[in-house]
């Protein structure tokens, strides 16, 4: 692992940078689970009036099905706006400390993962000259 931005001088320590990948990973997974949701509804996005349009329109037992199904989107839309809203305030106080970046001049191997704040990226083949960094919210790789 190459990290930046995850020591106690930054303010975030190992213990955090664990809670911030389990809370990615429960936004991926939130995500993926929401998007099923949608799916057996039969709708694209959270739209409140079509939900309420498909469920009037549905019978009885097609009904129950769908009150299940919004139940269940609710609760995890809900959740998962929690954990975006908080790992957005933490992402905030970290990126705060400044411009972060790992610069590699030689090569660098499959396996190694790297960290810059709350970013990260795990690699899946050997880089050559390069530089790690955040941009726009998002970790960038960069020829040197």
């Amino acid at each position: 692992s190459l990290a930046v931005g995850t020591s106690m001088a930054v303010g975030v320590t190992e213990e955090q940078a664990e809670k911030l990948d389990r809370m990615q990973r429960f936004l991926e997974q939130s995500g993926k689970q929401m998007a099923q949701l949608l799916e057996r509804l039969g709708i694209s996005r959270i739209d409140p009036v079509q939900i309420r349009s498909l469920i009037q329109a549905a019978t009885e037992p097609r009904r129950k099905v769908l009150l299940h199904y919004t139940r269940q989107l609710g609760r995890l839309a809900q959740l998962h706006q929690q954990v975006l809203s908080e790992l957005q305030i933490i992402e905030e106080q970290i990126n705060k400390t400044g411009e972060l970046e790992i610069r590699v001049r030689d090569r660098i191997y499959p396996g190694v993962n790297i960290r810059l704040g709350s970013h990260q990226i795990n690699l899946e083949e050997i880089r050559r000259a390069v530089r790690f960094r955040v941009v726009g919210g998002e970790l960038r790789e960069e020829d040197l």
